[in-house]
């Protein structure tokens, strides 16, 4: 079994001392008051490590700017650049397309590309050509402040806007017969989206929440404040899970593990001077990054 991870930042001391001169988020919030500088995203570098699973073992490094969500599309992998505002594969092949913003979350299925775009508060699903083919807009249904209780306006382009500026900053979408799902970080919530853009939450009182997945028993999410992996049935109730990490980015069911990115993380002051770790929660296989790397998604294929 091959196991992708996306490296999205290389430099993430830099990243946090910039970060800290803008000050503090409010309580309860998590973010930076202000944009990163161009000079400081253009140091973040970017790679996307190859995995052999259980050895954890590195079998190939793929340099990539700045990537976030991964995808199985066309026998590639798609990466979501988060910095560059654009899609790629492995191969070389580039997917533009104007809603790009700080992509973060990928699924492909057979209706189109859908991404989750946390600089713009939106999700998309795109044709191959990176035309967008459906869209939904949080501010353009009831989601319009930022977490300090400010009035946010639909984003335009790729410009940038700070985390704490971003009135939900949606970070996975998991399509479905029932509408769409999607994890919003600044709500702590999982939210289904139906086709003319209403929604409802279907799970709240998450801690920053990332990566809603498909599971055989139903669902699994990631209640990253937390440092735990939900298990979940088919009517969003809790069946297991597991906890004791410190800020768990992403994870993935297979058939014999539960392979999780255990992210050294500053957000709540939480220190430790361990780095990163790729982790089988199961398995017990294990992987150490460089502190200074921020993982930030996984693919598994089970070849």
């Amino acid at each position: 079994m091959r196991v992708f991870v996306s490296i999205v930042v290389e430099n993430f001391s830099a990243m946090r001392t910039e970060i800290r001169r803008h000050g503090r988020p409010p309580p309860g919030a998590l973010g930076s008051p202000e944009p990163l500088s161009e000079g400081l995203l253009a140091g973040m570098g970017g790679r996307v490590l190859e995995l052999d699973w259980p050895t954890a073992r590195v079998i190939a490094e793929h340099p990539f700017p700045t990537p976030a969500g991964l995808a199985f599309w066309r026998d590639d992998i798609l990466i979501a650049s988060k910095f560059s505002d654009h899609l790629g594969t492995l191969s070389g092949h580039r997917i533009d397309s104007p809603v790009l913003n700080d992509a973060h979350g990928l699924h492909v299925d057979e209706a189109g590309i859908w991404v989750a775009c946390a600089g713009n508060d939106s999700v998309h699903r795109l044709a191959d050509d990176g035309t967008p083919t459906w869209s939904w807009w949080a501010n353009d249904h009831g989601l319009d402040r930022d977490p300090t209780g400010q009035r946010v306006t639909r984003a335009t382009g790729q410009a940038r806007r700070a985390t704490l500026r971003r009135a939900a900053h949606p970070n996975s979408v998991l399509p479905g017969n029932e509408g769409t799902l999607a994890t919003l970080f600044h709500q702590g919530s999982v939210v289904r989206i139906g086709p003319t853009g209403t929604w409802s939450t279907v799970l709240g009182g998450l801690d920053h929440p990332h990566s809603i997945r498909r599971t055989d028993e139903g669902y699994s999410l990631c209640d990253s404040g937390r440092g735990r992996v939900l298990l979940l049935d088919e009517g969003f109730g809790t069946t297991g899970g597991f906890d004791g990490m410190r800020w768990v980015q992403d994870a993935v069911v297979t058939r014999d593990d539960v392979i999780a990115l255990d992210v050294h993380f500053f957000g709540r002051g939480v220190r430790d001077p361990v780095g990163n770790r790729v982790v089988g929660l199961r398995s017990g296989a294990c992987l150490e990054l460089p502190v200074d790397w921020r993982p930030a998604a996984l693919l598994v294929l089970d070849d």
